[in-house]
């Protein structure tokens, strides 16, 4: 159950081209891997180690976390009863300000953060999303830097870049840069929950040597995605709010990535959210979208994540009800509205045919390049 449009035409000669930056990297002689790709190296174990020790350290309490305990506390399986408490959560977290309502999405997320990727893998989050982007980044280009906005725990972050390195693999092809000039992280993995980053670091850093093992069996010197970076860690990690994206940022990247973000945000904050990715993004430059529609939460579905967080999370979430909406909000500067490059849609679960991951690519606006009509 899906569909695509926008599939762009192989420009041989580039290919070409590329094939040979490549292979000028330089090809050492194949030896035998240190270990199979499952088997993490002894740097990566301590990270883990490190990292895991973080995550379990508690956080300091204060009045939002009494709040956060008392709303868990007052939700449980008579969903006939939940209906008005969660309606009295919506209520008061409608009723707090942008950085009360940021701070207290930051507490419910870490509350999560042991759980999520359990949660996503039982209710068929995961599965369509890794569907929907082995597909669409096969036949499509996407520039660098990366940013992933709201990475969480870095699932989707992971298999993007394990395709795209993939891809060019294939290709024998370098990956593409939005400035040829460019210099800098080639990743910036950011969340608000810093426990759903400190995942994200440890995800990320086994993928890496991964990738660099197997570039290592196949006797190439790095893997396409790091092959033209040689400054210290390609990757960045960060617990920006999409409100104070860092300066430096803006007009940086060639790809955002946004995961089921947009269903957590407010009404008013939707259009907030849009503008701080069209400052961020460069001319020419895609914004991935992965939203599911219609949006819900699934306390039923899983054995894994506490029911009452989830609950919290559906009280507190304001989904986007058509596919419509979601691109109109994306407008350049000047109110020019993004060019439609792709869109695709996986089934989440076999019960429901109308619970729907949709993954959605659209181009920001450069000089001379032609607007594509957006379609819906």
């Amino acid at each position: 159950m899906a569909s695509s449009t926008g599939k762009e035409a192989t420009k041989a000669d580039k290919q070409s081209q590329g094939s040979l930056a490549l292979k000028e990297k330089g090809r050492k002689k194949a030896r035998t891997p240190p270990g199979p790709l499952s088997s993490p190296p002894p740097s990566v174990e301590r990270k883990k180690a490190e990292l895991a020790s973080k995550l379990m350290e508690p956080e300091e309490r204060d009045k939002e976390d009494e709040e956060l305990d008392q709303m868990l506390s007052t939700l449980d399986e008579d969903e006939a009863k939940n209906a008005d408490r969660r309606k009295a959560i919506r209520e008061r977290f409608i009723a707090k300000s942008e950085e009360g309502r940021q701070s207290f999405v930051k507490k419910v997320y870490n509350r999560f953060s042991p759980h999520y990727d359990h949660y996503m893998e039982e209710t068929g989050h995961y599965p369509a999303i890794r569907r929907l982007l082995r597909k669409e980044v096969s036949v499509h280009t996407f520039h660098f830097p990366a940013l992933d906005i709201s990475a969480g725990t870095a699932v989707p972050l992971e298999f993007f870049l394990g395709e795209v390195n993939k891809k060019h693999l294939i290709e024998e092809s370098p990956i593409n840069f939005i400035k040829p000039d460019y210099k800098g992280p080639l990743i910036y993995v950011n969340d608000l929950a810093d426990k759903m980053i400190v995942q994200a670091e440890v995800r990320l850093e086994m993928l890496k040597k991964n990738l660099e093992t197997e570039a290592e069996n196949l006797g190439l010197s790095a893997p396409p995605l790091f092959a033209d970076f040689s400054n210290g860690n390609p990757m960045v990690y960060k617990n920006y709010s999409f409100r104070n994206l860092h300066s430096s940022l803006k007009r940086r990247f060639g790809t955002i990535i946004v995961s089921q973000t947009f269903h957590i945000v407010g009404y008013k904050d939707k259009e907030n959210l849009a503008r701080a990715i069209n400052w961020a993004l460069a001319p020419g430059g895609r914004v991935i979208l992965l939203e599911e529609f219609d949006w819900k939460a699934s306390p039923k579905l899983t054995k894994q994540a506490p029911p009452s967080v989830i609950r919290v999370v559906g009280a507190i979430a304001s989904p986007i009800k058509t596919k419509k909406e979601l691109i109109m909000l994306f407008k350049d500067s000047d109110g020019v509205p993004y060019d439609m490059v792709a869109r695709s849609i996986e089934r989440i679960d076999r019960e429901d045919p109308g619970h729907e991951m949709t993954i959605t690519i659209l181009q920001k606006p450069s000089p001379g390049n032609p607007t594509i009509p957006l379609w819906f």
